[in-house]
């Protein structure tokens, strides 16, 4: 937010490579905002039933994988797998 109010005073200055600072971080900040409100929670949305189906293929159910000992070690996991 803080970044918002310093940089909107840029836009005021006449100077041509104070502008195009401006408008590189005023793009950087709305891009990332974009990212972050819309695109990751769809891409989120779209890959978490795909991570939950993957999950009963190798471990079973969803239910089951909590009530499972999650403290084996990564080998075991590995051979469980294949």
């Amino acid at each position: 937010m803080s970044t918002i109010f310093g940089v909107t005073i840029l836009a005021f200055i006449n100077s041509y490579m104070i502008l195009v600072f401006f408008k590189t971080i005023f793009l950087v900040i709305i891009i990332g905002v974009i990212h972050a409100l819309i695109l990751l929670p769809i891409i989120l949305s779209i890959t978490a039933p795909m991570i939950d189906q993957i999950t009963q293929k190798f471990c079973g159910s969803v239910e089951n994988l909590n009530e499972k000992d999650t403290h084996a070690s990564i080998p075991e996991i590995v051979i469980n797998i294949h």
